[in-house]
């Protein structure tokens, strides 16, 4: 967010005191957006995300276990750049984002994989991650983009 002015930012979260000129959030965002605001998961271990992974035993489990590691990674990824490189802190925190990240890794690969073998997986745009790869599949098991988050749907 470093294109938007940190004070109209946050002051288009309160429509009531926008003055005259602000622009409020939803014209700096598509419909849909998500803005994750905290940690998805934030007393889940990576221990505990790796039983989630050993357990799944239906595409909806994938799909579920997928979205958890998916979101989370995202969130911590910039973790380390909190602390100077090569001290103790900023290697604890650099070994659990890669854990996570090859977590994120192997589900992504049989999430692609699942969503080509259900006809589901659209053919890769030009300078587009996955996400776009996967929104009929992850529609199909009840979530939706949230402009790279994957949010439940609304029922």
């Amino acid at each position: 967010l470093q294109q938007i002015n940190a004070e109209d930012y946050y002051r288009s979260f309160n429509p009531d005191v926008l003055r005259l000129g602000d622009t409020p959030v939803d014209d700096f965002f598509e419909e849909g957006t998500v803005i994750m605001a905290g940690d998805p998961l934030p007393d889940k271990s990576v221990e505990e995300m790796q039983q989630d992974i050993n357990a799944i035993s239906s595409v909806q489990e994938l799909v579920d276990v997928y979205v958890n590691v998916h979101n989370k990674f995202w969130f911590i990824e910039d973790d380390h750049y909190d602390y100077e490189e090569g001290t103790d802190e900023y290697e604890a925190v650099r070994r659990i984002v890669e854990a996570r990240g090859d977590m994120m890794d192997e589900l992504d690969h049989r999430v692609m994989e699942t969503a080509e073998q259900e006809g589901l997986l659209a053919e890769r745009q030009p300078d587009s991650g996955t996400v776009k790869q996967l929104e009929s599949f992850m529609n199909k098991y009840g979530y939706r983009n949230g402009r790279g988050w994957w949010v439940k749907r609304e029922t």
